[in-house]
Formats: C-alpha cells, sequence, structure tokens
C-alpha cells in the first residue's frame, strides 16, 4: 500500500485491536479477536494438559488448531511479525474455560526459556495471571526465574520482565 494519507487501519474502540477494514482476513481475525477480548474465547482441554493452578485459573498446553490460532490472535493483538511454526503455546484459563493470557517460548534451548510472546486480556491485567503462567512454564521444565530470556520486549515487556525476573530482562535475537 502507498500511505497517501487514507486511513486504512481502524482500532476497535471496545477491544483496542487495529486492523485493515478493506481485507477480510483483517475483518475475521478482528471478529474472532472481540469475541475472545471482550466476552472470553473457550479452550477445552483435558487433565493431561494441565501443568498449575492459581486461585480460579489453570495453566494448559495448547495444541493443534487451538495453538495456530492462539499465535495469530496474539501477534494481530501485539502487532508482531509470524512466528517459524515450531514454538510452543500456553494458556491461562479461568473457571469456565475462558481464555485469559497466552504465552508463546521458542522450543530451545532446553536450559532457558525463550519468551517470544506473552499477552493478556485488557481487563484481566496487573492480576498475575501472566506470571502465574510464565511460572507453571517454569515448574514443567524444571528452570528459575534468572533462565527467562525474552525476544526484544516493548516498554511493557521489559517492565513485565523486571518484575518478574527481579533484573533487567535478558533479551535474545532470533
Amino acid at each position: 500500500f502507498l500511505d497517501i494519507g487514507q486511513k486504512l487501519i481502524h482500532e476497535c474502540p471496545e477491544c483496542g485491536m487495529r486492523y485493515d477494514k478493506s481485507f477480510a482476513t483483517d475483518v475475521r481475525l478482528h471478529n474472532r479477536f472481540h469475541r475472545f477480548s471482550t466476552a472470553g474465547l473457550q479452550l477445552r482441554y483435558g487433565e493431561k494438559d494441565v501443568i498449575g493452578r492459581f486461585k480460579d485459573y489453570t495453566s494448559v498446553v495448547v495444541d493443534g488448531r487451538r495453538r495456530e490460532e492462539l499465535m495469530e490472535l496474539v501477534n494481530k493483538e501485539l502487532n508482531a511479525v509470524d512466528l517459524s511454526g515450531d514454538e510452543s503455546v500456553f494458556a491461562m484459563l479461568n473457571s469456565k474455560g475462558c481464555l485469559c493470557s497466552v504465552l508463546i517460548i521458542e522450543s530451545e534451548p532446553l536450559d532457558h526459556l525463550r519468551v517470544s510472546r506473552i499477552w493478556t486480556r485488557k481487563d484481566l491485567r496487573r492480576k498475575n495471571l501472566a506470571s502465574k503462567l510464565l511460572e507453571s512454564v517454569l515448574d514443567m521444565r524444571g528452570l528459575k526465574r534468572e533462565n527467562v530470556m525474552f525476544s526484544a520486549p516493548t516498554n511493557s515487556g521489559v517492565s513485565f520482565a523486571t518484575a518478574f525476573t527481579g533484573q533487567q530482562p535478558k533479551v535474545y535475537q532470533k
């Protein structure tokens, strides 16, 4: 697209997602994201998928079609590029199975946890859900907070990472 002053990107006042109304795929993504950010996207899971619990919330491993859908939605919400596809996806769900937070990590190396993306619904931020989700994954992998690395964090990501690790975040390059 040539930017000649036209307004292509629309920001939804309710869910805050920015998207291009002229693309059907963007509109579909917005509709899905809007539903799950305002009403909650429900995920089914089995007991084998559970990696942790926190109050009325459950941390789970996300596989299959839902994994790809969550990666796409989080990338769109964070205005980030698509990932390679070999990442692992984890989610924090409320007692009704509705999505609250998503963590996407790179699969390697095994001695560190490489956080590629971390996202929490706007209405649920500042409730320790992202921290508890990240702690669940660290516990599952037998790692400590100092083993966490972040991929190009935003300003709020740096604040989160600093609070979580207790030090300046370790950043890795892809």
